[in-house]
């Protein structure tokens, strides 16, 4: 079997599994509480649950503990009752270890099980290293994602999460990115704001829907050769084409 069918089964394989392993076994090291490289938490607890007045187990991701009980207290638990700890993720899988050494990938310290998937689907597409810039503006916006993600994935975690909206401003901040070299996250909010004239335009929609439709992907402007990943995005669409005389 190829590395890549092997490395493709391992992934979903890893995704159903979260029984723990022995960590030292795996060279991992347990110096954190936590063990994970993920740029969002998960907590556990209980709460009352304000329809029914009964008790509940909660499991809840957010980016911190304060966004957790304001979320919960938003779906309608009793603020006075909600009872949560952060706790770790899952650690890798033996399936994701063997894996990871068979094919002679290092193990990064502290990793979790979604950091190791991250890393997989990484070393799968060849993936390159992301901008810590968009890194930083996909947490932000609250994508959740791993630090060992590359480039692909970050930009599938992003379109993913995004609204058209948001799809829509993202697509404008990339289209300035290629056109002056450098991201102006600054202005996503202002994007935003103009996305409902351009979203009712057929002229630019019938474009832009290869992208947003879904299950369609978007990996921004690549320029750059031997890229083996994924494919830039068309300069040679109408959606294109209105975005620059957008930007400029």
């Amino acid at each position: 079997m190829s590395i890549l069918n092997s490395l493709k089964k391992l992934i979903i394989s890893s995704e159903r599994s979260s029984n723990n392993i022995n960590k030292q076994s795996i060279s991992i090291s347990s110096s954190g509480k936590f063990n994970d490289n993920m740029n969002y938490m998960v907590f556990e607890g209980e709460g009352v649950y304000s329809k029914t007045g009964r008790k509940r187990k909660i499991t809840i991701e957010a980016f911190s503990e304060r966004e957790a009980i304001e979320e919960l207290q938003s779906s309608g638990y009793i603020a006075e009752t909600i009872n949560i700890d952060r706790v770790p993720f899952p650690s890798p899988t033996e399936e994701q270890i063997r894996a990871m050494k068979k094919h002679k990938n290092r193990i990064p310290p502290n990793a979790c099980m979604k950091d190791i998937s991250f890393l997989i689907d990484k070393y799968m597409c060849d993936q390159r290293e992301p901008e810590r810039t968009l890194i930083d503006f996909a947490t932000s916006q609250k994508v959740k994602l791993s630090y060992y993600t590359g480039e692909e994935s970050l930009y599938n975690c992003i379109w993913y999460k995004f609204s058209l909206e948001e799809k829509f401003a993202f697509y404008l901040l990339c289209v300035e990115k290629d056109l002056k070299g450098k991201w102006q996250f600054e202005k996503f909010d202002y994007y935003k704001s103009l996305s409902y004239k351009y979203l009712n335009d057929n002229k630019f929609m019938n474009s832009f829907k290869r992208y947003s439709s879904s299950g369609k992907n978007f990996y921004g402007f690549i320029k750059e050769q031997g890229v083996e990943y994924g494919h830039s995005a068309s300069r040679n669409t109408n959606c294109y084409k209105i975005a620059v005389s957008i930007v400029s």
